[in-house]
């Protein structure tokens, strides 16, 4: 599934550039080159010219819709994390990541309950370089803000093929990515999020599809 997944990547020409200045995301000069789109999104899609596999895959897509945000997935997540908020929207997204992308040490927004990465490499050439960075407090506070708010790393994710991570947002759940370098290829990946509040700016796609799945 994975491989189907990989292969049906959808291609950054069909995605919108993020927003340089997100005030929850940090210090985030170089959102531009970060190029995204809500996986609810593609099912409405119609550009084929510009994705020619789109046709075959909004079913994949759709099928790791309905595992991500199935009962059963979200019980476990909750029971597994220790969870009592209740979440009323859920945020899901494809990202590419170009050259000279970075985020500095940032915690996320509060109004997040959970968030989840699944890693999509183009690649093994990125496998040390491309991985989210997980920060101390120590480490935030020490943060060069001149360059984008860079730190060391605590620990540093792998970015292999068929892996990610999860953890609960918190005032401290301070996290970062590196430079994506020039000769190393793009930085693919897919992005699931929880939130007890819903967000600003949803597409009508997005919030059919998140009453669709509200917990009951």
């Amino acid at each position: 599934f994975y491989a189907e997944l990989a292969q049906h990547f959808p291609p950054y020409k069909v995605m919108q550039p993020s927003d340089k200045h997100d005030k929850n995301r940090g210090s985030n000069n170089h959102g531009d080159k970060r190029y995204r789109m809500s996986v609810f999104d593609i099912f409405q899609l119609n550009q084929t010219s510009r994705w020619p596999l789109l046709k075959r895959a909004v079913p994949i897509w759709k099928k790791l819709e309905h595992i991500l945000f199935s009962k059963k997935v979200e019980d476990v997540l909750w029971r597994k994390f220790n969870l009592t908020r209740t979440p009323r929207f859920r945020e899901f997204r494809v990202q590419t990541d170009k050259t000279g992308y970075s985020i500095g040490v940032h915690p996320d927004s509060p109004k997040k309950i959970l968030t989840m990465m699944f890693y999509v490499p183009v690649d093994d050439q990125t496998v040390y370089d491309y991985g989210t960075c997980l920060h101390t407090p120590k480490q935030f506070e020490q943060r060069d803000l001149i360059k984008n708010g860079v730190a060391p790393c605590m620990k540093k994710f792998m970015f292999g093929s068929n892996t990610g991570y999860s953890f609960v947002v918190s005032d401290h759940s301070y996290h970062s990515v590196d430079t994506v370098g020039k000769h190393r290829g793009v930085r693919n990946t897919i992005l699931v999020n929880w939130y007890d509040q819903m967000k600003g700016n949803i597409s009508p796609a997005a919030l059919a599809l998140n009453s669709a799945h509200r917990r009951r």
